[in-house]
């Protein structure tokens, strides 16, 4: 609905993890379909902590949600959940078979970072948050001034928000697997 009521209005509207506009990130994302070729799966992590009133990976565990939705592009169907005390292990299944996985850590080492298994290449990537937000506080400064259309469209938002509330949904059914509203 925000973002049916932004668009009547013609207002820009803004959605995306700091994380996404890491140079690592963007650096992928601009070889992807050229040099590297295709992605056939990827693995995403990152600190999962959960917090009161936010559950799931709405916390911190977005910010590897977003990551591997950049590397692995839209289109994820379904998602399960394997949950423990120190760590969510999330599975999504593209549309077209491919696999991406969340590891959000809450315990231990929670840097950032991803694999991603393509065509030409496996790609090995921690990442690093020095500029994380200021490359964001950029791009909200470039799509709200009109000097360029959102980063990440809202068709791709809700798909991100979408993973996540399934990912909650299997969590709570005890791992099976959930479809995401299409």
């Amino acid at each position: 609905e925000m973002f049916r009521l932004a668009e009547a209005a013609d207002v820009p509207f803004f959605s995306g993890s700091a994380m996404r506009f890491c140079e690592e990130v963007v650096d992928f994302c601009k070889l992807r379909g050229g040099p590297i070729g295709r992605v056939h799966g990827a693995v995403s992590f990152g600190p999962a902590w959960r917090a009161e009133g936010n559950p799931g990976l709405f916390h911190y565990g977005i910010h590897p949600v977003e990551v591997l939705f950049a590397v692995m592009g839209p289109g994820c169907q379904s998602v399960t959940t394997h949950h423990l005390d120190d760590v969510d292990l999330v599975v999504g299944t593209w549309h077209d078979g491919r696999q991406g996985i969340i590891r959000g850590g809450r315990t231990g080492g929670t840097a950032y970072g991803f694999t991603a298994w393509c065509d030409h290449a496996v790609i090995q990537k921690n990442i690093s948050t020095r500029f994380a937000y200021r490359n964001l506080c950029q791009h909200i400064v470039d799509t709200l001034g009109g000097n360029q259309p959102p980063p990440v469209t809202p068709d791709d938002a809700l798909q991100v928000v979408g993973f996540i509330e399934a990912a909650l949904q299997s969590e709570n059914q005890g791992g099976h697997a959930v479809a995401l509203p299409s």
